[in-house]
């Protein structure tokens, strides 16, 4: 599921996600880029998996 980014509005339905850690693209890759180039790229991870 989608999850509002809006502390408020996360708040007002709070009772209807679990709490998760939130973690943003930054955090795991540097960059939109960079992430794009890593799983996209010919011979990037979606590639690897999907030769499987």
């Amino acid at each position: 599921f989608l999850r509002p980014r809006s502390e408020v509005i996360l708040q007002k339905y709070k009772n209807q996600f679990p709490k998760i850690k939130m973690v943003s693209i930054r955090d795991l890759e540097g960059s939109w880029k960079e992430a794009q180039l890593k799983h996209f790229s010919d011979n990037g991870i979606f590639d690897q998996i999907y030769k499987k």
